[in-house]
């Protein structure tokens, strides 16, 4: 058995070893230690649930220039970019697109755009 001192604290040590050359230490106080180097483990990752996928991407002129929005089923926004960036072509491809955002369902989403922007604007259908 012996000692060693962390940050005031003193925590007894027993050090074990078999064929493998392998050390297991036992360390009190329940404090937990990687293999033989004396840090504490990390805590347990916390599980939380994961953004939903976007659905819609609308491209909309706007006064400093077009503009892509990401949509979730729900039209709710959660994303704005410059349209003319490399992702917007990677993500339009494959995607189905519409001309115009003028039905009830984008009223909430796009109320900063005037009708004429709206009406101008193309709806893709992303693929899941």
């Amino acid at each position: 058995m012996f000692w060693i001192e962390s940050r005031g604290e003193t925590f007894g040590l027993q050090g074990y070893s078999c064929a493998g050359g392998a050390q297991w230490l036992e360390l009190r106080k329940e404090r937990l230690v990687s293999q033989g180097f004396g840090h504490e483990l990390p805590g347990r990752h916390v599980q939380q649930d994961h953004r939903k996928v976007s659905r819609y991407l609308v491209v909309i002129d706007s006064s400093a220039g077009p503009v892509a929005k990401l949509f979730l089923d729900s039209r709710e926004q959660v994303g704005e970019f410059d349209a003319g960036t490399e992702e917007v072509a990677v993500m339009t491809r494959s995607a189905t697109s519409s001309t115009g955002a003028s039905g009830a369902e984008w009223d909430r989403a796009l109320s900063g755009h005037s009708a004429q922007e709206r009406a101008a604007a193309t709806v893709y259908l992303l693929d899941i």
